[in-house]
């Protein structure tokens, strides 16, 4: 058995009962692979209580890039939260802290000119954008504001379809290569589905249980790492996160999804004040 992954394309197959294999999805995506391989190798080397990875157990380097890894079995974010009780969720509070204060305590400064030097290549990536009126506006922010970002490793597509719920612990699959490597973009990428109900609206969920378990994870988040999660530099980074989802919609449904997102954001919500209007 075989499936399709997401944004990238990659295909994982079952190579055996203990034993998982993704694929690269083209020879272009292979270096991208490649660096989810290092992400996820690196990882594992690190000894947590409530967190994990699957082990990576052989590597395929050329041609077409692919990775075989153990099989874990557990539940996705739907199997998990539509039956969670709070103990479940306090599970969820426990993977969370252990993960950001260990991200928090093994990171250091970036330089600012890096930081935004980076935002900057990221925004001219995107020149096709719909949003490219935004753009200016970003930028003219980015010289206003405290550039305070911490440099550490990060998952880079922390969002609740790359997390496996296992009784005993959370297994984190799917790391993705960041064009900034920061704890911020975890918590950025978190909140697209705690918050703003990303995965849940594309697949039309309409779980009760699910939403109340979401918001209250993300009420969670905001008590404890205020600091990050309302700073000046999240806004920009979360917006600069839906702008990078653009170019790999294929309905107009996506694509009202996110634009609605993307007027709710902070960061928007300031161009229109400042401008007058919204566009």
């Amino acid at each position: 058995m075989s499936k399709e992954l997401g944004l990238s394309g990659c295909k994982l197959e079952i190579i055996s009962g203990s034993r998982i294999r993704k694929y690269s999805s083209n020879k272009d995506y292979n270096s991208r692979l490649l660096a989810q391989i290092e992400k996820q190798n690196s990882f594992s080397r690190h000894t947590f209580t409530n967190i994990d990875t699957p082990k990576i157990i052989s590597e395929h380097h050329e041609d077409l890039v692919y990775f075989d890894m153990e099989y874990i079995s557990g539940c996705d974010y739907y199997q998990y939260f539509s039956l969670a009780s709070c103990v479940n969720i306090e599970r969820i509070f426990l993977f969370l802290d252990e993960y950001f204060k260990f991200l928090i305590a093994n990171s250091h400064q970036y330089k600012s000119q890096i930081v935004k030097g980076k935002i900057k290549s990221k925004l001219l990536s995107l020149s096709d954008s719909q949003y490219s009126f935004l753009f200016e506006f970003v930028l003219e922010h980015l010289d206003k504001i405290n550039i305070d970002v911490r440099k550490s490793f990060c998952h880079g597509d922390l969002t609740v379809s790359n997390i496996l719920f296992h009784p005993q612990k959370v297994y984190l699959i799917d790391f993705l290569d960041s064009y900034i490597d920061t704890f911020i973009v975890d918590f950025v990428k978190l909140k697209q589905d705690l918050y703003y109900h990303w995965i849940l609206k594309n697949n039309d969920v309409k779980n009760l249980r699910i939403v109340q378990c979401f918001n209250s994870i993300w009420n969670y988040i905001e008590s404890n790492y205020r600091d990050y999660v309302s700073s000046d530099i999240f806004y920009v980074l979360e917006l600069l996160n839906f702008l990078r989802i653009e170019p790999y919609l294929t309905t107009n449904k996506q694509r009202s999804i996110l634009d609605n997102i993307i007027r709710s954001t902070q960061l928007y919500d300031e161009f229109a004040r400042s401008y007058g209007r919204k566009i």
